[in-house]
């Protein structure tokens, strides 16, 4: 029990890991939550919402689509913290292969998530979804900004070296 803890808590290295793991996860519930707000009434965020009722045409909505693909963009650079601070745990490089993983599993939640309705069934591009705020033009814009969004943290990460650390690692 000490080894874990000794890699997990009392190495920053873990920590960064579970901090990074944890705010994951509740961007992850964040995602999960928002196509399926059942929203009534007068409150600040109804812009968000519009009655599921309506042709699908009418239901298009911009900043519900940017707020779900900027969590799922988000999402992404903490699961490659996380997996790379695991490879840092194993005393390994983190390599391609986190951010691969990381990519593919975000890419997969971008493209089912919205798609899905309160009923858990994954519905397709008809109006028929339940609580689901996002219409099938929605659904695939999300999935294509976040590979966007995936492909703009990725370059993100490779240009943000700190030159005061490579000099350090020369010396």
């Amino acid at each position: 029990m000490s080894s874990i803890s000794e890699q997990l808590i009392q190495n920053p290295t873990g920590r960064t890991a579970i901090f990074s793991l944890l705010i994951a996860l509740f961007l992850f519930f964040l995602a999960w939550i928002i196509p399926l707000a059942n929203i009534t009434g007068g409150e600040w965020y109804d812009f968000l919402y519009k009655d599921v009722e309506l042709p699908e045409n009418e239901r298009f909505n911009w900043a519900l689509m940017i707020i779900e693909t900027l969590l799922f963009t988000i999402f992404y650079l903490f699961l490659v913290i996380f997996f790379g601070s695991l490879a840092e745990l194993r005393n390994n490089l983190p390599s391609w292969g986190e951010v691969f993983i990381s990519a593919v599993i975000t890419l997969g939640l971008a493209y089912f998530l919205p798609r899905f309705s309160t009923s858990g069934t994954i519905e397709g591009t008809e109006s028929e979804s339940g609580f689901n705020h996002f219409t099938g033009d929605m659904q695939i814009a999300v999935f294509w900004l976040t590979l966007l969004g995936i492909i703009l943290m990725t370059l993100y990460i490779i240009y943000s070296d700190d030159e005061k650390m490579q000099s350090r690692t020369t010396e």
